[in-house]
């Protein structure tokens, strides 16, 4: 460990940046919990903290563990003690982070009780993994990956009455496209297992959640994090990434079918209003409609560029009363159960 920088930042020399890496346009680094590291094993990468001086706006990466060293477990709760929860990972090392994640994964008893540190250590392997996803040339292996981990997450879920209740305190409170979708996915899994669904339908809204915006990573980073509002050509840009993500998946056995559809219409209005096909209630695959509560919801309740985040109940406000161009947006029986969902997480 790095004593002298660790020290720095006991005294408040240095000022350590809780928030993520954002959208990583500049920066090749990763997020990662430290929940999802394991005390008293070696780690192979380096583990760095954001940081700025305390005199000037200058922010960097400084390494806080080296590669090859041995995770202390005081060390750990020094980091919780300096309400420290997030390091970061170099991108050229995901593989080696992947792979360490995957082993605690094997270590842990599969049929122990769910607890909000193991989601956490799935949540962070699910979102370094989809991120490699989507920056990978082919997609199959990648799929049957995310599958799995999904899987066993759901696995806890179904293993004790009422697990679902643990996803909230799980979620990232951050907007990136790959938190986004970890979220979306975790969500509809919750709900599914809520609403009473079976293992295979509440995979298939996992899936669909977590590579729904897939197509998002053809539209330039610029424009998916501009501050102003946008043109009615920009947003007709934005219009195209379900056609996108549909067009990136279809040629994928891995992919099911009911999935694929769900990614393609998961901007779909209960009034036919939404976009890209302008699809009735009654025209859309039944779960569709979680789906599309589901992204507006998270979308509402983290913080964007162009504005601060909602609270659930403002949300779910919003939601309620948005019209298109014919009526509601958001089928008024699917709010209802999400609000109840809620309620009790």
């Amino acid at each position: 460990m790095n004593f002298t920088l660790r020290q720095q930042i006991s005294d408040k020399k240095l000022k350590v940046l809780r928030c993520p890496a954002g959208h990583l346009k500049d920066s090749p680094f990763l997020p990662l919990h430290v929940d999802g590291l394991m005390p008293n094993e070696r780690i192979t990468f380096d583990l760095f903290v954001k940081v700025r001086q305390k005199e000037g706006n200058s922010i960097t990466f400084l390494p806080y563990w080296k590669k090859g060293e041995t995770l202390q477990a005081d060390g750990l709760e020094a980091l919780e003690g300096l309400g420290i929860e997030r390091l970061y990972v170099d991108i050229q090392s995901l593989d080696h982070v992947l792979a360490y994640l995957n082993n605690i994964l094997c270590l842990q008893d599969n049929e122990g009780e769910p607890t909000p540190e193991k989601l956490t250590l799935l949540r962070e392997h699910l979102h370094l993994s989809l991120y490699r996803a989507f920056s990978a040339p082919s997609l199959g292996r990648h799929i049957h990956l995310a599958e799995k981990t999904l899987n066993r997450f759901l696995g806890y879920l179904q293993r004790k009455p009422n697990a679902w209740q643990l996803v909230g305190q799980i979620l990232y409170h951050d907007y990136t496209l790959y938190s986004h979708s970890v979220n979306v996915s975790l969500l509809g899994l919750a709900v599914m297992v809520f609403l009473r669904k079976t293992g295979r339908e509440s995979l298939i809204m996992g899936l669909a959640g977590l590579f729904h915006d897939l197509g998002m990573t053809r539209i330039k980073v610029e424009l998916m994090y501009k501050t102003d509002s946008l043109t009615e050509a920009e947003k007709e840009v934005f219009r195209k990434h379900p056609c996108y993500s549909y067009q990136m998946l279809k040629s994928n056995a891995a992919f099911p079918v009911e999935a694929l559809r769900l990614v393609l219409e998961h901007h779909e209005n209960a009034d036919g209003s939404g976009y890209p096909q302008g699809l009735l209630l009654s025209q859309q695959h039944p779960f569709t409609r979680v789906l599309r509560a589901l992204d507006s919801y998270d979308a509402l309740t983290c913080p964007r560029p162009y504005r601060s985040a909602f609270k659930p109940f403002a949300a779910l406000k919003i939601m309620q009363e948005e019209r298109g161009a014919a009526g509601l947006v958001f089928d008024p029986a699917v709010l209802k159960k999400l609000i109840h969902f809620l309620a009790i997480t």
